[in-house]
């Protein structure tokens, strides 16, 4: 397979020797629309040229909104073409998005924005200045960003341009000199809506990374990619969409709500179309077994399925067994279903493997606390365990220790840190963070290593992964910071205490759980309006359900000595019935 520097440059290659398409898949398996490279790299120098006349500078930022599909994809391109960077996130179709969005906007400074014609249809600037909690909760979530104090009436200058509307001229866009160092990606894909963090991504970091998972998943023109994942996200952009045009094979694409609706519509569209290649976050493979229905798979084969990656969240060895013992009646190989651990701050893919089963070991449950872990035979005193793979052979993943400042050995748990090839430069407009993002002078071949925030230690040249950033909160393989949802509560009611509240999910439940101070004259007839109205406020503004809102006594949420909120230790509290609730049932 011929090697690229560029993505603009891996797109030229696939127009004009690739016979492979790109296909949107409907929610009963037909085909609505398809596109080959060569009318995909069309459709993108069209958008492209639309751009230039519009004066976009190189390196200008700018946002793409769209709704799942090919469109996405020449949008993408198309802003490549011109030099700038291109800036996914997700259409806010539910109120919740609406913050997220004002919060890139001011990051990135753009003033362009491409959309598609559903995007057209909801008339943004009319949703932005109608909604009564944006204005208040603007000023509170960005007083720390350095934007205008008008800044929600600037919205109304920011270009939206539907690229529907653009026609194919068959024309070619100026051309540029594109360097594997220009930026070619901002992955907003973490930080709160207050700090909205955009992971910077060259062409060079993503095409390290993409190379690696070609040689490790043995991907080529014969492959046959299936993606259901958001085309803004990191597994499903840079893991199916770029890897679908760098290696010139053919590309399914659907709408995540097809599989959320119908989990096991992924694994039909995949036995229908002979896909060999796809991946899905852990709580997908729970979703199908759970959905299962006998009757209504009988003409399933899986036969054709090389590699399903298993990646994006905490992966579970009964996800696995399960699937396996699921799915395995329709030929369905033990092999195919493999564990990975990645980020996108690492452009993708940090660790996996394919050469064997993943290992599986038990740790003495006791152990965890000192982070030196025995192994144990014991099962009932001991964790089950399962390896995220071997390491990309570009990348140098060290285990550290933040206190002492040590490198760690095998079975020693820690930070993982990461350094190599496909590792971001950092954040976007936040060089305070970007300072704190890497560690310096430890023992290594790198004079610098990212923080990744998440714990793991290494066993037999194996990534294990034992934990998230403490505090996050996953549901349905979505994160939220629990600030979020605690600074929304504040602003929704008046009752509540400020910096009195925390938010956490429930262990093996996606249940998240809300536990606020009131203020001291709140009549008590009072409670369960104000719980509902909290809950119907987090819902609009996150698209969250919270599982229970709990309501405490002034002063007697658990914090520590120099007032951090200590969301563990409440949650403790909560499952152990330690908690004053005011608002029992």
């Amino acid at each position: 397979m011929q090697e690229h520097k560029t993505l603009v440059e891996a797109l030229k290659h696939a127009a004009f020797h690739s016979r492979e398409k790109i296909y949107y898949v409907e929610k009963d398996m037909t085909i609505s629309k398809s596109w080959s490279y060569k009318e995909l790299w069309e459709k993108a120098n069209s958008i492209a040229l639309k751009l230039h006349t519009l004066g976009v500078q190189q390196n200008e930022n700018i946002i793409l909104l769209y709704s799942p599909g090919l469109e996405f994809i020449a949008a993408f391109f198309a802003v490549l073409l011109v030099g700038a960077v291109p800036i996914p996130t997700y259409p806010p179709f539910a109120q919740s998005s609406l913050l997220r969005l004002l919060g890139i906007t001011a990051r990135s400074k753009a003033n362009i924005v491409l959309i598609d014609r559903p995007v057209h249809f909801l008339n943004l600037k009319n949703k932005l200045s109608s909604n009564r909690l944006l204005k208040p909760l603007f000023k509170f979530f960005f007083k720390k960003m350095i934007v205008a104090d008008d800044y929600l009436s600037q919205i109304k200058d920011l270009k939206f341009i539907n690229t529907e509307d653009i026609s194919v001229s068959g024309k070619v866009a100026p051309s540029l000199l594109i360097q594997p160092e220009d930026i070619a990606l901002v992955q907003f894909t973490s930080g709160s809506i207050s700090e909205p963090k955009g992971v910077i991504l060259t062409h060079h970091n993503l095409i390290a990374n993409i190379r690696q998972m070609v040689l490790l998943f043995n991907l080529n023109q014969g492959a046959k990619i299936f993606s259901w994942v958001p085309q803004y996200h990191d597994m499903g952009l840079i893991g199916c969409i770029l890897m679908g045009v760098y290696t010139q094979c053919s590309l399914y694409m659907t709408s995540p709500i097809n599989f959320i609706r119908q989990p096991l519509f992924w694994l039909q569209s995949m036995s229908k179309f002979k896909i060999t290649h796809s991946c899905a976050p852990n709580f997908a493979y729970d979703l199908c077994v759970n959905r299962y229905d006998q009757n209504g798979v009988k003409n399933l084969d899986l036969s054709s399925i090389k590699i399903l990656i298993n990646g994006a969240e905490p992966i579970k060895i009964s996800t696995l067994t399960r699937f396996f013992e699921k799915f395995s009646p329709y030929n369905l190989s033990k092999k195919t279903v493999i564990p990975a651990y990645g980020l996108a701050e690492a452009s993708l893919l940090v660790s996996s493997n394919i050469q064997h089963e993943p290992l599986n070991i038990q740790v003495d449950r006791e152990s965890f606390k000192s982070n030196k872990l025995i192994l144990s035979r014991n099962q009932k005193n001991s964790v089950p365990l399962i390896s995220c793979g071997s390491i990309l052979n570009n990348l140098d993943v060290q285990i550290f220790d933040p206190e002492t400042h040590r490198v760690l050995k095998e079975l020693e748990v820690g930070e993982i840190l990461i350094a190599g090839d496909s590792v971001t430069q950092g954040y976007l407009g936040v060089p305070e963070l970007n300072q704190e993002l890497y560690v310096k002078s430890i023992a290594g071949k790198h004079p610098a290593y990212l923080r990744t925030g998440d714990l793991g230690f290494k066993y037999k040249d194996q990534l294990f992964i034992t934990g998230r950033k403490k505090d996050l909160i996953i549901y349905y393989g979505k994160n939220f910071y629990p600030q979020d949802i605690e600074r929304i509560s504040e602003e929704s009611c008046s009752f509540i205490r400020k910096g009195c509240s925390a938010a956490f999910n429930l262990d093996k439940k996606s249940q998240i759980i809300l536990v606020s101070e009131l203020k001291q004259e709140v009549n008590p007839n009072l409670y369960s309006s104000i719980a509902d109205q909290i809950r119907k406020d987090v819902l609009k503004m996150l698209d969250i359900p919270l599982s229970q809102v709990v309501l405490i006594s002034s002063a007697s949420l658990p914090k520590t000595t120099s007032g951090k909120i200590q969301r563990q230790l409440t949650k403790q509290k909560f499952l152990k019935h330690e908690l004053e609730i005011l608002n029992a049932q």
